[in-house]
């Protein structure tokens, strides 16, 4: 015969009962002894290692009669046992894990929102200061092409030197014009040069004459 029988609470309690049955000589019936109770949320393995002996309610009486009722190493593995096909730690434990991760996740939104609106402002701040230096170290137009034809001039180096090392030729080191249909890369890299030289250069010499910043040349007399 069994030692004790777990009963499991009723109406949304949360302990369990432990009872005994015994025959009574005198009335000659099966009587139900209250042993004490165990709360269904305890953690099965908590029990089984002896470190949870406490959630375990004995009543006095049980164990004062004359065989006294102790939770021992077979009364924690019956009721470990029990607990783990009809307790609620499992449940519990998984729902206090989700409401962590969710506090996690919403943690972790809240920190990625405020971290955008920082970026976003410091982003902004950043822009404001390079537009404000840029402003202040504005080149004027005329600086910025001589700045850039010099930069030109070492690119246009730097790439015929490639270029020739590769095996490109000139098809004539005379300047063929500023098209070049056909030919080699080296010639394609001479024609954009000429459309630099001849074009562009030109085009400014002729808006420092309109500026009156040199002299225009005047035709010779009696030329024809």
């Amino acid at each position: 015969m069994k030692r004790f029988i777990i009963k499991p609470p009723r109406g949304g309690a949360q302990r369990a009962t432990l009872v005994t049955h015994q025959y009574d000589l005198m009335t000659q019936r099966t009587r139900t002894v209250y042993l004490g109770s165990v709360d269904i949320r305890l953690n099965p393995d908590r029990l089984r290692s002896g470190l949870a002996d406490e959630e375990v309610h004995i009543k006095p009486a049980a164990v004062a009669c004359a065989t006294p009722f102790v939770v021992d190493a077979g009364v924690r593995t019956e009721i470990a046992d029990w607990l783990e096909l009809h307790g609620t730690f499992a449940q519990t434990e998984l729902a206090a894990q989700r409401e962590k991760e969710r506090r996690l996740e919403a943690e972790l939104a809240a920190r990625r929102e405020v971290e955008a609106v920082v970026r976003s402002s410091i982003e902004a701040d950043v822009r404001a200061e390079l537009a404000a230096e840029m402003e202040q170290h504005r080149l004027h137009p005329v600086d910025a092409a001589v700045a850039a034809v010099k930069a030109a001039g070492e690119a246009l180096i730097a790439e015929a030197l490639q270029l020739r090392e590769l095996g490109s030729r000139l098809t004539s080191i005379r300047a063929q014009g500023v098209n070049a249909v056909g030919g080699t890369q080296l010639d394609a890299l001479q024609a954009a040069a000429n459309r630099l030289r001849l074009q562009e250069f030109a085009a400014f010499e002729s808006a420092c004459k309109k500026a009156g910043l040199m002299k225009s040349r005047r035709p010779r007399q009696g030329a024809h």
